[in-house]
């Protein structure tokens, strides 16, 4: 039992002692002996000392339930999509879509030239309002797709509907100034967000679970319109965010020809849970002020120094 100053008692701690190290075991959580595995009360777990989450489904219902817990205006919605290479299947969404959002096979080859390629460019280092697109970098495991929801929804347009004094909107504040590191640790250490996180994984169905044993591990990559207009690609698993070409022009949305074949077109053409879009459903709703929602302040652009040749541009003269 620890106490503060003045004597009350704050929690039960117990000490364990094991071959590593010894572990804090907070009152409320489990310990698993075997695989170093700690259960928290959210339903998470400290696994080897990692936070690891729930991992979610990238189906819509999934996705908006978070969104709407995280503070979102419900004049935003994700709509599931079957097909980027057939028109038809995109006649049901809702035009502009500000975001995609893309669930991907896992692979270890993946992950092997991924690798490669992030250690052959110097570390992202952006933040502040100049950044054209706010990237969260990868810490938490089995976090993918609340992240992927978060560069879904605090980047481009989609931003103007975050909901004032809520999570969405906190961490849309407190992360702009900071880099990517200070970022991570917000995220790590955020409760709230963990708690939301957990709640909309334990509605998810059981039996979708069993249906996914011995498929492959999938991943979520985002897609958004950053503040400079350019199309960027959003995966906290890569050294930065991924400026990708061409610039989107002032009526374009996610869905057109051009940007399409830019993200992934022809990958995902067979599974309604491959891949969701974001779009606006109503421009009368999301409590605008100024062209921004109250609580949100406008970002400018400026170019920061130059990261690489697929990543930030070289600031033009």
């Amino acid at each position: 039992m620890t106490f503060n100053p003045n004597g009350d008692a704050i929690e039960t701690v117990f000490y364990l002692n094991d071959t590593s190290n010894t572990r804090n075991v907070y009152s409320g959580t489990s310990l698993n002996l075997t695989s170093h595995t700690i259960s928290r009360p959210s339903g998470a777990s400290m696994i080897n000392n990692i936070l690891t989450f729930t991992k979610l489904e990238n189906k819509s219902e999934v996705m908006n339930a978070l969104a709407s817990k995280l503070g979102l205006s419900s004049a935003l919605k994700f709509y599931d999509v079957c097909s980027l290479t057939e028109a038809d299947s995109l006649k049901h969404i809702p035009r502009p879509v500000y975001a995609l959002l893309f669930s991907i096979p896992f692979t270890s080859t993946w992950e092997t030239i991924t690798r490669a390629k992030e250690m052959a460019k110097p570390p992202y280092k952006g933040s502040g309002p100049d950044e054209p697109a706010i990237w969260f970098k990868k810490a938490i495991n089995g976090a993918c797709g609340s992240m992927g929801l978060l560069h879904c929804l605090l980047n481009g347009p989609a931003h103007e509907y975050i909901l004032p004094n809520t999570i969405l909107s906190r961490l849309y504040e407190r992360s702009i100034p900071l880099g990517p590191d200070e970022r991570a640790t917000m995220l790590y250490n955020d409760q709230k967000f963990e708690d939301a996180h957990q709640a909309i994984a334990a509605l998810v169905d059981k039996s979708s679970s069993a249906e996914n044993i011995g498929k492959p591990r999938r991943h979520f990559v985002a897609f958004i319109r950053g503040e400079d207009g350019s199309l960027w690609e959003m995966d906290g698993s890569r050294g930065g965010p991924i400026r990708r070409e061409p610039t989107l022009e002032e009526h374009e949305d996610l869905l057109t020809d051009d940007i399409l074949k830019f993200c992934m077109a022809g990958f995902v053409d067979t599974n309604s849970d491959e891949a969701v879009t974001l779009p606006l459903n109503s421009l009368s709703r999301g409590h605008l002020v100024n062209g921004r929602s109250e609580g949100v302040q406008p970002r400018t652009f400026w170019d920061p120094a130059w990261y690489g040749q697929d990543h930030w541009p070289p600031p033009s003269k």
